[in-house]
């Protein structure tokens, strides 16, 4: 009787310990991913306006909101906030003459904000070389029209004419970064767009010229026009789940008509990846091992199909993966189980309480 009650108890204790790790799943089953962050990232150069001797003031362009430090020949630090306009300048303190042929340098960063994090480092230092009053100034280029459809800036040497052919063209992007290209013999010069940027209504362009034997031209500008082609409509995506290697999605309203259009995916750290829509009116992309999703981030896509310009942005959000089959660990073995374990618990139970009904019902007897 004596072993008979043990095993009773034994049975009873197994499968209360079998639910109780299962109600313990439920809490680990939630997403506890940890967020990567990327401190990688380096801050774009400023552009410095061509210096010369004598002058009160340095100047130049970079990233609105950016703060950009410039170091003067004598070791001095001047620092400046970008305007809004995405232009920046220092007055010199008195006592402080520049001198033909010294050089200067700066560097651009994130301005620091209370409790935020940089998203950048400093970038590495623009250099300029102070400048004769006597030194030819090369003429500024010309843009040509841009519309947010443009994947390639080009323009001519204006007024330079064959002066400027293998003359250097500087275009400086909104974002504060900058491109350079050679003028052709035809007197023309192009440079594409980089694929992370993406040109809107009301961008500005900035541009010099650097003349062969000259120095830098003044800049010339041109504001970015919208679109005159009629909109893609925008893609549709399929749910994320936290620790999900891949994206994927369809075209939308578009259907197949969409094949072969580009797909532009914005990760929550700001990275840009693209993927094309494939002849069933589907995509995908897998996202780089150093991108790891967790619930509550914002993903943006956006579709641009061939003939058409690019669609408005839509958003979703990064589930929690507790929705999946949880899994926990098995009691003494710390190995990992199933779910389904809660069914042969129960069975240990029931069985446990048919041993004692039968126990109650002999003694009766």
């Amino acid at each position: 009787m004596k072993n008979y009650k043990q095993i009773l108890f034994l049975l009873i204790f197994l499968g209360a310990l079998f639910l109780l790790n299962t109600a313990t799943v439920v809490v680990q089953a939630v997403s506890t991913s940890t967020a990567i962050f990327d401190y990688s990232n380096q801050a774009n150069m400023p552009v410095i306006n061509t210096v010369t001797e004598g002058d009160g003031t340095i100047s130049g362009t970079g990233l609105p909101g950016d703060t950009v430090t410039v170091n003067l020949p004598d070791g001095s630090q001047l620092s400046v906030l970008v305007d809004s306009q995405g232009n920046w300048s220092v007055s010199l303190p008195s006592g402080i003459n520049l001198v033909a042929g010294q050089e200067l340098s700066a560097t651009q960063a994130p301005t620091p904000q209370p409790g935020v994090t940089p998203n950048a480092v400093a970038s590495n230092p623009a250099y300029a070389t102070v400048l004769s009053k006597t030194a030819t100034v090369s003429v500024p280029p010309t843009i040509n029209p841009v519309t947010v459809d443009d994947t390639t800036i080009s323009g001519t040497y204006g007024e330079a004419g064959s002066a400027g052919i293998g003359g250097t063209i500087l275009l400086t992007f909104p974002d504060g970064s900058s491109a350079s290209a050679k003028v052709a013999s035809d007197g023309s010069w192009s440079i594409k767009v980089p694929s992370n940027i993406k040109l809107k209504a009301g961008d500005k362009l900035t541009a010099t010229q650097t003349e062969p034997n000259m120095v830098v031209s003044s800049p010339v500008s041109t504001i970015v026009s919208a679109s005159s082609l009629a909109q893609s409509s925008p893609p549709d995506f399929k749910q994320i789940m936290a620790g999900d290697r891949t994206i994927s999605g369809t075209s939308g309203k578009a259907g197949t008509s969409a094949v072969g259009a580009t797909i532009s995916i914005t990760l929550p750290n700001g990275t840009i990846l693209t993927t094309t829509v494939d002849a069933n009116g589907n995509w995908s992309l897998n996202l780089p091992n150093s991108v790891e999703l967790k619930a509550g981030d914002k993903v943006i896509a956006s579709q641009t199909i061939p003939g058409m310009s690019e669609s408005e942005p839509v958003e979703t959000t990064v589930v929690a993966s507790a929705t999946t089959t949880p899994a926990f660990l098995l009691p003494f073995t710390g190995g990992r189980g199933l779910g389904l374990l809660v069914i042969p618990a129960l069975a240990f139970i029931l069985f446990a309480g048919l041993l004692l009904r039968r126990k109650k019902e002999g003694q009766h007897d």
